[in-house]
């Protein structure tokens, strides 16, 4: 068995199971029908696993939204089509977050900060765009709204924080804190283009 497709196995455990640390490497390589020494060929710990899979979600997103940035029709378009790729492939593993933080809080940092560094330069990609494509308001500078959506990045990792604010959905809550961001940093033309999108949402 190939070290990446052991990886998608065993991502899907982990989100069946609803739990990292309750899944075992015996259990895994049980489910996988592997030996234990094939899983440790390729993984040092069940730490580098768990790093590794979720390495290869948050890959999968940015290849996914890699290849919209020269298919959308402009950057809010592009925009809130990413929102929906990132909110569907990390609504199995965000749950895990805080579970994350406790038991291997290294991981969880490098997994925040590799995203942090592909949002900081997926964002400059799109606000450049954005303006010159009159979507956003003059007055509001780039690293302004970079730093803003980094303070939200944390805040829609934090699953406490979610369910505080909307206890009848995270995804809910999510989209609320970003969609009330953009409308706060629109022009009058950004401003139509997102109610217009809420409106044939609902």
């Amino acid at each position: 068995m190939k070290k990446e497709e052991i990886i998608e196995r065993s991502l899907d455990l982990f989100v069946e199971k609803g739990s990292f640390k309750n899944v075992t490497m015996d259990e895994i390589a049980s489910e996988l029908s592997i030996s234990k020494r094939t899983l440790y060929e390729n993984f040092e710990n069940k730490k580098n696993l768990v790093l590794e899979c979720l390495r290869h979600v948050t890959n999968s997103i940015y290849q996914k939204c890699e290849h919209l940035r020269d298919k959308s029709q402009n950057a809010f378009d592009y925009f809130f089509k990413t929102l929906n790729i990132i909110q569907s492939s990390f609504k199995e593993v965000a749950s895990f977050s805080n579970e994350l933080k406790k038991t291997y809080p290294d991981v969880f940092k490098q997994i925040i900060s590799s995203h942090i560094v592909f949002a900081k330069t997926d964002t400059s990609f799109f606000f450049n765009k954005a303006k010159q494509e009159g979507f956003i308001r003059e007055d509001i500078d780039e690293e302004f709204f970079i730093s803003l959506m980094e303070v939200n990045m944390y805040n829609i990792s934090n699953s406490r924080y979610l369910l505080k604010n909307e206890p009848n959905g995270q995804d809910i809550v999510r989209i609320k804190i970003f969609y009330t961001i953009m409308r706060g940093i629109s022009s009058v033309k950004g401003v139509e283009y997102i109610d217009n999108l809420i409106v044939n949402k609902n």
